[in-house]
């Protein structure tokens, strides 16, 4: 019989069988802090210095940084016992100095080499599976005073971690890659995730901007590895203060597990709290990080890195760089940047321009500041794309930005991505276009806008079946955005899937009934499906929604029989010429309109799309395939703008 269980409290450690259990059940605990859980527990009650932990368990063959090592160590082993790092019950921390194992531990034997017996004893399951033995299962044999613990029993525990110096002595830490998480009996691996909005603890509601920042930036850093399915923020955003269960969460997002945690602020100091779940809800780690305002990179940066740690995700050359970065830059500057991101996210006129102002600050504090150079150029390109800006204006600056943001830091995907879209919208330079994406969804495969982006350049391309599978991937990674939703509509109607168009705008419309952009969108399709009643009401939902409500004529003229198709388009065409006197004129909306309204007014058609091709209408990338110019394309003019826009 050679002694092979320590028992403390509700958990045994098995060192022969390198397993430790809660009150009979499996605790997953990776194999070095299973050896250093050993070491400590194993002489209980002493204080054990970092250098005498490294000599002992960090070898030259090693390959982990020790300081980095031994701390993520104990926080593994402290998350696995339920432990607090502040009022510790197993392990204490003697600051500047190691660790002192200060629970009472008993040591107890089993049978060796007897796999009958271990049945028998308790310490295999019949099944064959080790780690079922539990504290009550064997005769534990207290040690006296766990402060000063016996001699037999550190000669115990160090003869049983001699007889497995192979396997338990001399562990090497990964590198930073994954093999997947196998995590307790359910034996799935964690392949996505969610990361839900950081809590604002601070006590200040004008803070939420900053456990918002945080919180994407998260996201972004785990969002760039290729094989971790990451929900995008628009879909993690919903669930700031949700009462819904975890599984629940982890059900509508499609996810293995989820991010939780907090974010408090005094002055310049900063804590971040965050623990990692799995979809059952079973814990699978937590810990809290502290500094300055100063700290806050690094600091998120090592949550990001303490998540892959346990997920064991597979890194591609290049991956590490987001998770290890670091950069000199001024706090100041970094929540200027962080209300830009806040004010952008708003996505309404006045929000878009005041992120341009933050972003502007961010920039004049750090000259060198990519990601603001970046959140710059997204919202200029995203003012022009609302029409909040002349295109000509809006794109320059956006191009700038983004190209300086590039030449800054080569690795920010956001910058690609908006770069791409202004080559598709204003620029048409389809080859480059298409290089950038690519390119953006290199460096962040998680990011929903890209992808939606994507997806409509890839449409205006005539290959829908690639639009569409870009559109299904964006819809992956954000699977409750409304915008995704009402986006993926659009893009069935772009592919003549009009079916499928209808169906997915109406999913939309009953995710929010107040989202106007879904109207919109089931509107043209009805228009090509000839269901000119059914088109009015979706264009006057929108209307009314976006606050440019107006009675219909058309409607009061046909009464019970319906609209027509002349007195649907003459209603449109009154819509028209009133954004226009307010101030929203669109050429591209009256060209498609005077293409509906017959021969008589074909010349006119043609004059608007002249002045769209002038202004460099973001509408003009979709000449080649947009339904809606179905009644124009006959005529040798439409062929000519086709040639002179450049589409393929």
């Amino acid at each position: 019989m050679a002694p092979s269980l320590l028992s403390f409290g509700e958990f045994a450690l098995d060192l022969k069988e390198e397993v430790l259990t809660r009150s009979g059940t499996r605790v997953k605990l990776p194999a070095q802090p299973l050896k250093l859980l050993a070491f400590l527990a194993g002489r209980a009650g002493e204080l054990i210095t970092r250098e005498e932990i490294q000599t002992q368990l960090w070898t030259d063959e090693t390959f982990v940084d020790f300081e980095q090592g031994v701390n993520q160590c104990v926080r593994q082993i402290r998350a696995a016992l339920g432990d607090d790092a502040e009022a510790p019950t197993y392990i204490e921390t003697v600051p500047r100095r190691g660790y002192r194992f200060i629970a009472e531990v008993h040591i107890a034997a089993s049978s060796e080499n007897d796999p009958e017996a271990q049945v028998r004893d308790g310490n295999t399951s019949p099944d064959g599976l080790p780690g079922r033995t539990t504290a009550a299962d064997v005769a534990p044999i207290p040690v006296a005073k766990p402060r000063y613990p016996g001699r037999h029993l550190i000669a115990a525990v160090a003869a049983v971690m001699l007889l497995t110096v192979g396997t338990l002595a001399l562990f090497r830490i990964p590198r930073l890659h994954l093999s997947a998480l196998w995590h307790g009996s359910a034996g799935r691996p964690i392949r996505s995730l969610a990361v839900l909005p950081l809590e604002n603890l601070s006590g200040d509601a004008n803070q939420e901007y900053f456990a918002d920042g945080l919180t994407e930036e998260l996201i972004t850093d785990l969002a760039g590895i290729r094989s971790l399915r990451v929900i995008s923020r628009t879909s993690s955003m919903q669930y700031r203060n949700t009462q819904k269960a975890l599984p629940q969460v982890a059900r509508e997002l499609n996810v293995d597990a989820l991010v939780e945690g907090s974010v408090t602020r005094s002055g310049n100091q900063i804590r971040i709290t965050a623990k990692l779940i799995r979809a059952d809800d079973q814990s699978v780690w937590a810990d809290s990080y502290e500094g300055t305002l100063s700290d806050v990179l690094a600091l998120r940066a090592e949550v990001a890195r303490s998540i892959v740690r346990e997920i064991r995700a597979d890194l591609a050359p290049g991956e590490e760089r987001p998770l290890t970065a670091k950069r000199n830059f001024d706090p100041a500057a970094y929540e200027a940047y962080l209300l830009g991101r806040y004010y952008w996210n708003k996505r309404t006129k006045e929000g878009l321009q005041k992120s341009t102002e933050y972003y502007s600050k961010a920039i004049d504090l750090d000259p060198n500041y990519a990601l603001a150079y970046s959140g710059l150029a997204s919202s200029y390109h995203i003012l022009q794309t609302y029409s909040f800006l002349p295109a000509e204006e809006a794109a320059g600056k956006s191009k700038a930005a983004a190209l300086k943001a590039i030449s800054i830091d080569a690795g920010v995907a956001d910058a690609y991505a908006v770069l791409a879209d202004n080559f598709t919208t204003y620029d048409w330079n389809w080859t480059e276009a298409e290089r950038l994406y690519k390119q953006a969804v290199e460096l962040n495969p998680n990011d929903s806008t890209t992808l939606q982006w994507y997806a409509e350049y890839l449409n205006a391309m005539g290959r829908p079946a690639e639009a569409i599978a870009a559109i299904e991937k964006a819809r992956e990674v954000d699977p409750i955005s409304l915008v995704t939703s009402a986006v993926a509509g659009r893009v069935f109607y772009m592919a003549r899937q009009y079916d499928r168009s209808i169906e997915q705008c109406k999913k939309t419309i009953e995710m929010d009934p107040n989202f106007p952009r879904s109207y919109a969108y089931l509107a043209r399709v009805y228009e090509e499906r000839d269901l000119y009643t059914e088109a009015l009401a979706a264009y006057e939902k929108n209307r009314s929604l976006t606050g440019h409500f107006t009675a219909t004529p058309a409607l009061q003229r046909t009464g019970s029989r319906g609209v027509d198709a002349a007195a649907y388009w003459r209603q449109r065409l009154e819509w028209a010429k009133q954004d226009a006197k307010e101030g929203r004129p669109s050429t591209f909306d009256f060209a498609v309109i005077y293409g509906h309204t017959g021969k008589k007014d074909r010349d006119k058609a043609f004059a608007f799309l002249e002045k769209a091709y002038g202004e460099h209408s973001a509408w003009m990338a979709e000449l080649k395939i947009a339904p809606l110019l179905d009644p124009l394309r006959a005529d040798p003019r439409f062929a000519d703008l086709v040639r002179r826009v450049g589409l393929p």
